[in-house]
């Protein structure tokens, strides 16, 4: 009986030792999910260093412990700023900043994620209000990137301490009372009723200063047309006046070695007359004034019969000639019968019968 209960007992030693040593194995052993970090405290409570994810090794409690968890993932605190404009508008301006731990064991220091957002949104306040200044809504509106980047600098800066990364600041638009809001709308409104009428302006004044352009082009065309039109004309005329003038002239010189041939073909035909005479008999004198003579009565023949078909060609008018003496109506010189008026009947009939009657004495003279 003794032997039983000593074997019982040392049994119930051994397992009991046997749970103490797995347990105190399984302290030595720290299980660290992924994107988590977890920090390894000392006896005395110090931080000694952090594990990473998976199984990692540790002195068995108490000489090592977990003493904090960090979440290594992107995290993201927003918050809303409220300002005072400069028209006594106080405005709402919405901030969302995304930050990451970089250092586990510093972010020790703000392990309370109420206590780092309340951090982090007094420092982006003092930023923004620095910056904003008692500005206008119009401000904020256009200010809003460079808002962000400096609370992220800012941040940046002042979070390094608590082992965190500042990845991005999102300042959005600010949100607005309704009454603002209906202010605004209708700003924006008159604005672009403004911009329209600006346009619309400019596109009437580029309208207008085309048309005048086209209307100046027009004219000013039609005036190089006229003016093109009044110098084709102004040559025109000039060439034609010019060779009007070629041919006048031309004509005048046609005209003028006209008359010279026939004067000089006059003065041929008296000659070779005189020479003709003179081997004849007739002396120079005598057949010049023989010339003289037929000459007289060729004229005053043309005269006759010109104012004979004037006056119809008086009828017999033969019978009053008077052939004995055809000479006695010849003028001294003047080309005028001397015996009446020209402008009698009479006196035309016997000039034509003298000149009808000579006709056989000049043919017989030519014919000695």
């Amino acid at each position: 009986m003794d032997f039983l209960q000593y074997v019982d007992t040392k049994i119930i030693v051994i397992v009991v030792a046997a749970l103490i040593v797995l347990r105190l194995l399984f302290t030595c052993f720290v299980l660290t999910p992924q994107y988590t970090s977890n920090v390894v405290a000392g006896f005395g409570g110090e931080f000694k260093r952090t594990t990473g994810a998976g199984f990692s090794w540790k002195w068995p409690s108490p000489l090592e412990r977990v003493a904090y968890r960090a979440d290594l993932t992107l995290q993201v605190t927003d918050f809303d700023v409220n300002i005072k404009t400069k028209d006594d508008n106080f405005v709402d301006l919405p901030v969302q900043i995304h930050y990451e731990i970089a250092d586990a064991i510093k972010s020790a220091r703000l392990p309370d994620l109420a206590k780092r957002r309340q951090v982090m949104q007094t420092l982006a306040q003092n930023v923004i209000r620095g910056h904003f200044a008692e500005g206008d809504l119009q401000k904020i509106y256009t200010s809003r990137n460079e808002m962000a980047e400096l609370v992220r600098s800012e941040l940046q800066k002042n979070m390094e301490d608590y082992g965190l990364i500042v990845r991005d600041v999102v300042v959005e638009n600010p949100k607005l009372p309704e009454e603002l809001q209906i202010s605004m709308q209708s700003v924006v409104i008159a604005d672009r009723k403004l911009e329209a009428a600006r346009k619309n302006a400019e596109a009437n004044k580029v309208t207008i200063i085309a048309q005048a352009e086209g209307e100046q082009a027009l004219l000013t065309a039609k005036a190089a047309g006229e003016k093109a039109r009044l110098l084709a004309q102004a040559e025109g005329e000039g060439a034609i006046r010019v060779a009007q003038a070629e041919a006048e002239k031309k004509a005048r010189l046609a005209l003028g070695e006209g008359v010279a041939g026939e004067q000089v073909a006059i003065a041929r035909g008296f000659h070779e007359s005189i020479e003709s005479m003179a081997r004849g008999g007739l002396s120079a004198e005598a057949a010049m004034g023989y010339l003289m003579a037929t000459n007289r009565l060729q004229y005053n023949k043309q005269n006759i019969e010109a104012l004979a078909t004037a006056y119809g060609k008086i009828g017999n008018a033969i019978l009053f000639a008077d052939i004995q003496n055809p000479t006695g109506l010849l003028d001294d010189g003047d080309g005028l019968p001397t015996g009446g008026q020209v402008g009698e009947a009479k006196t035309m009939a016997r000039l034509i019968a003298a000149v009808e009657a000579m006709k056989p004495v000049i043919g017989g003279s030519k014919a000695g």
